[in-house]
């Protein structure tokens, strides 16, 4: 069985969003828990292994109890992927001789986030011991076999999840950009994908309703999970759990921040 823990179900903007007052942010503000969004993350527990590191990935590691991640998997460089990677400094700060540097997998290309015109974030880090690079195609950590998948946007990866014969693909964002031609995705165990825009429409930009549910009616993963949900669709927690009765036919459910799964 494997074990998953969505650490952050939001989008680019978190609930409640600063200085909103709107209902869903007033809402989330009185209420918390599972009302709340923070920055798209997810862990492995298993093997101590996170994807992705938004601006609130501090507060989530914290918040569940997580002692320090050994691998951090990126999948893309977008800000509400990585502008929280300042998260290696403050858990490795003055501790370098005590706790191994922390291995950063890069998507295609890397990514350089700059300090200044001249240094990289992840260079100095990588300097300083605190983490090591590297753009490896696949890796296999105790018994998961973690391998990227390219999306056909040539910046962003998904990523195939294995252990012992149970399989979860993750592609946090850009589903927009996932082939319809991959086996190894058919039939997963299950499948944790962005929600995209659910009531519009706009050119390059994922929709629910054109692009997520036919990749998943395409490949038939046992569960669906989705997540990545934006505060611009102005829907509670509440309202989401709704619409898992109207997309019943897809075995699909929202996340939510703290959300554990058992994949089997």
């Amino acid at each position: 069985m494997m074990k998953i823990s969505i650490l952050g179900s939001g989008g680019s903007i978190p609930i409640p969003r600063p200085c909103c007052n709107c209902s869903i942010c007033q809402q989330a503000q009185k209420l918390g828990g599972r009302y709340m969004r923070r920055g798209q993350s997810l862990y492995l527990p298993e093997i101590h292994t996170l994807f992705d590191a938004p601006e609130s990935i501090s507060i989530s590691l914290t918040e569940q109890s997580i002692s320090c991640p050994t691998h951090l998997f990126l999948s893309h460089f977008h800000p509400d992927h990585t502008l929280g990677l300042r998260v290696i400094e403050q858990i490795m700060e003055l501790r370098p001789d005590t706790l191994p540097p922390i291995a950063v997998h890069l998507p295609r290309g890397g990514i350089r986030l700059g300090i200044n015109s001249f240094s990289s974030l992840l260079d100095y880090y990588a300097e300083e011991q605190f983490c090591t690079l590297d753009e490896l195609p696949f890796l296999q950590i105790a018994d998961f076999c973690i391998t990227r998948i390219p999306l056909s946007n040539g910046f962003a990866d998904g990523f195939l999840i294995e252990q012992t014969g149970c399989r979860v693909f993750y592609c946090p964002c850009h589903v927009n950009a996932i082939p319809f031609n991959l086996p190894q995705l058919h039939d997963c165990h299950c499948m944790i994908l962005g929600m995209g825009n659910l009531r519009a429409s706009y050119p390059g930009e994922t929709s629910f309703l054109q692009h997520t549910l036919p990749l998943i009616a395409h490949y038939q993963p046992k569960q669906a999970v989705i997540t990545h949900i934006e505060e611009f669709e102005q829907l509670s927690y509440d309202d989401y759990c709704a619409l898992e009765q109207t997309y019943a036919d897809y075995a699909l459910c929202f996340a939510y921040d703290g959300m554990q799964l058992n994949i089997s």
